[in-house]
């Protein structure tokens, strides 16, 4: 069985976080890099953006780690601004023989975080 590169993007608010901690399931096997956690576990304050910069450079580092290691993992994103280094690790990711995953299909008309329309592994093509 593939690896698992797991995206779960989207807008601030929009329920990424909620997700995982309502169906955590779906996130089976993997291990979980977030931004938002290791801004924490750093003693950072998202408020100040030294402290954001670094999480997120921490958050580059552990995803590359997680693959050179053949690392499941799953991690959270809203493409702000980054969108050429997630697609670099999206190529690292297939180089690496990962299935690279959106767990999520969020409804375009629905504008209620609590709607999310929860699908099956859709690979990213």
């Amino acid at each position: 069985m593939k690896k698992q590169y797991i995206i779960v993007a989207g807008v601030n608010g929009a329920g990424k976080s909620t997700l995982y901690g309502i169906l955590p399931e779906l996130f089976a096997g993997t291990k979980r890099i977030n931004a938002d956690e290791i801004l924490q576990e750093l003693g950072g304050d998202w408020r100040n953006p030294v402290d954001y910069i670094r999480a997120m450079r921490e958050e580059g580092r552990r995803l590359h780690q997680a693959l050179a290691n053949k690392t499941s993992i799953h991690f959270e994103t809203t493409l702000a601004g980054a969108v050429k280094a997630h697609l670099n690790l999206i190529e690292e990711a297939r180089k690496n023989d990962f299935e690279v995953t959106d767990r999520l299909k969020r409804s375009t008309e629905l504008m209620s975080a609590s709607k999310w329309e929860v699908m099956g592994s859709m690979p990213i093509n």
